[in-house]
């Protein structure tokens, strides 16, 4: 018996009246994949079977509001219970019985947790306005609260009338029942609030009328982790220690739950949310600790999610005892074959989450479906549902090894082409590999890793390092497809280039003299971490007085977890952010900041570096030539993709990659 055939992770558990396989869950997460029609259907049935498939033991979809007008915004795309769902739940719960996993709804009212764009009424327990949207909620009525309970044992016995497994009620992130629980957005005097028996009555009510609803099915609840004090210090406490150890030790004695759900703190603060969507600057299995402490507490299973990204890491959780199921949904939104890939021993050729939070959690933060950032299937597996018609085998020669030429190297090899790739620099790895220097960057080098073993492993791919492109290869390969993926240039703008000071974040990082120095940075692009440049120079023993955008906000277009994450440590090490300000050259030749608001100069006598944060420029020239040098030799037109057709993020390129090498060989282009 290998390892991992004798991993606790791959080990059965009993929760309530079912057997979950293993003990890895897929945690509810927003899709924006749901939107009432067919083929919102169809795109989420293909992305939760393409997990179950992959091995997980259960998956929860969700969150699901109970009622029309509880959803969130739209733009977090929740779905929302009403009879239209039934044919999303028909589709799925047959993917339980062909893979064995079972698949669960998560339900929930978002209470206050509304948004000024909504245009609607906001109701919670008490008037207090929900931190991160501010609007001023109406307190609701016994009546209020009596209806929302119906609705929620509707929307269960939809759940139970289709055939999945259960229901999970959302008690966390600040949605409704966490107000309910919290001290700080409850202060009810009614049976509603005050100490933690009348704060939880609606918890309760709730539970039992889902466990009505689904007397048959599992039941479990998400619950928010205890915030240490030290964190919150000033602030209003949610729960004290002892009371919510009674609330972990009341809920699970209740005979209303089968398992308990533990996240983080809660959504209501851009910190609290951080938590929540770890990034590499806080640790492995974030939550093992209180895990630990709720199971002491518990009588039904224990599920803890954040940070936990291999399979490895999952089996140490259960194997130390600090929960009975783990949840690894970023590390499944990456590989949908996780755990099938760790039980067959082939855990090496797993595509790793890198914790980027750009095409997961940035995506759906804008109201954009699920992405994948290195991985273009994840949200559009329905688009390869249809038998993959053969390709005709091409020669290919693809010219820069970044992520956009690696990926499309993996993918035209994979499908049995015969690629050449040649990249200029000693390194493979591109803008990627240069990323991973960042703090809190460094799994960027397991995604390049990644892309270079799975080449490196095709017998019908070479890679040559340390070459440009010559029209000799051209001649030497006789390629049917020539694809140009050589990224960019950086530059800083032609009117400042004759002074020593400034420079491109490109050449920034290639320099290690930054000790004792003044440096302004300029955040001028929207998929480029100029805040991790900054915090790059701090460590380097630097100082940063300013980070100067000429945007409404420092950060704009990140997702909201690096952001929080790099300006929580940029303004703890003093770095002031300038909104609506430019760096450019005054009249009278001098280097100054610029302030679009009041229409005044200030002059740069005080700073020795300008770093300039902003977009590169493609290799026009090379383009030509290529294109030139192709129809010399009757050859069709190169395909030029990611940064060195324009600008553009690293999703964007891979998912352009992916698509671009499947259709070589087709006659027809596109991803079907």
């Amino acid at each position: 018996m290998n390892t991992e055939e004798a991993a606790a992770v791959l080990s059965p558990l009993t929760v309530g009246p079912v057997v979950f396989k293993n003990r890895v869950v897929v945690t509810a997460h927003t899709y924006g994949l749901i939107d009432g029609t067919p083929v919102g259907d169809d795109a989420m049935h293909a992305y939760v079977r393409a997990r179950l498939h992959g091995g997980a033991g259960a998956l929860i979809i969700g969150e699901t509001a109970i009622r029309k007008g509880a959803e969130h915004r739209s733009a977090w795309g929740a779905a929302t219970s009403d009879d239209s769902i039934a044919r999303l739940y028909d589709l799925l719960a047959p993917v339980q019985s062909e893979t064995g996993g079972h698949i669960l709804e998560q339900l929930y009212d978002s209470g206050g947790q509304v948004w000024h764009e909504e245009g609607r009424v906001a109701f919670a327990p008490s008037g207090i306005p929900h931190a991160r949207s501010y609007v001023m909620p109406i307190g609701l009525g016994r009546g209020d609260i009596r209806e929302i309970v119906g609705e929620f044992r509707l929307a269960a016995r939809r759940v139970a009338g289709s055939g999945l497994t259960g229901v999970e009620l959302k008690c966390d992130q600040g949605k409704l029942h966490h107000q309910f629980l919290s001290r700080r957005y409850n202060l009810r005097s009614d049976g509603y609030g005050g100490n933690l028996t009348r704060r939880l009555r609606l918890t309760i009510e709730t539970l039992r009328s889902i466990r009505e609803a689904l007397p048959h099915g599992v039941v479990g609840v998400r619950l928010p982790a205890l915030q240490p004090e030290s964190e919150g210090a000033g602030l209003p406490v949610e729960f004290y220690e002892a009371e919510w150890s009674d609330l972990i030790s009341s809920l699970s004695a209740s005979g209303l739950v089968d398992y308990v759900s533990l996240s983080a703190a809660t959504n209501s603060s851009a910190w609290g949310y951080w938590q929540g969507h770890p990034d590499e600057s806080l640790p492995i299995a974030t939550l093992a600790a209180q895990g630990s402490l709720v199971k002491s507490l518990s009588s039904v299973p224990v599920l803890i999610a954040g940070n936990i990204l291999t399979m490895q890491d999952a089996d140490a959780v259960v194997t130390s005892g600090s929960a009975d199921l783990v949840g690894m949904t970023r590390a499944h939104i990456a590989d949908p074959e996780l755990v099938s890939r760790y039980a067959r021993g082939i855990q090496h050729t797993t595509r790793p989450c890198i914790s980027c939070n750009q095409g997961c959690v940035g995506n759906t933060w804008y109201g954009r479906p699920v992405r994948c950032t290195v991985n273009a299937r994840s949200g559009r597996e329905h688009l390869y549902l249809s038998p993959r018609p053969r390709a005709v085998v091409r020669r290919v020669l693809v010219i820069g090894g970044g992520p956009c030429g690696l990926e499309f190297a993996r993918v035209a090899g994979t499908r049995g082409h015969q690629v050449s790739l040649v990249e200029k620099n000693p390194m493979l790895g591109g803008q990627m590999l240069a990323g991973s220097d960042l703090p809190f960057r460094r799994r960027f080098e397991l995604g390049v890793s990644y892309l270079v073993d799975s080449v490196r492993r095709l017998r019908n791919v070479s890679v040559t390092t340390d070459i440009r492109f010559n029209e000799t290869q051209l001649d030497e390969m006789e390629p049917d497809v020539v694809v140009v993926a050589s990224g960019v240039n950086f530059r800083i703008p032609e009117a400042l280039t004759d002074d020593a000071r400034a420079m491109s974040h490109a050449d920034a990082l290639a320099r290690d003299d930054w000790a004792n120095q003044r440096v302004l940075v300029v955040d001028g692009e929207r998929h480029l971490d100029a805040l991790g440049i900054a915090e790059w120079i701090l460590g380097r023993g630097a100082s940063v007085p300013w980070v100067a955008t000429p945007f409404d906000a420092p950060g704009l277009g990140m997702d909201p977890v690096t952001l929080t994450s790099r300006l929580s440590r940029l303004r703890n090490a003093g770095v002031d952010f300038l909104t609506w300000t430019e760096v450019l050259r005054s009249s009278a030749g001098d280097l100054a900041l610029y302030d679009q608001v009041t229409n005044r100069l200030r002059v740069l006598d005080d700073i020795d570096r300008i770093v300039f944060v902003v977009n590169g420029l493609p290799d026009l020239g090379l383009v030509a030539s290529v294109r030139q040098l192709s129809a010399q030799r009757g050859l069709t037109a190169p395909l030029v993709l990611g940064d060195a057709l324009a600008p553009r993020g690293l999703e964007v390129a891979i998912r352009e990659a992916y698509d671009a090498a499947v259709a070589v060989g087709r006659e027809e282009r596109g991803p079907r």
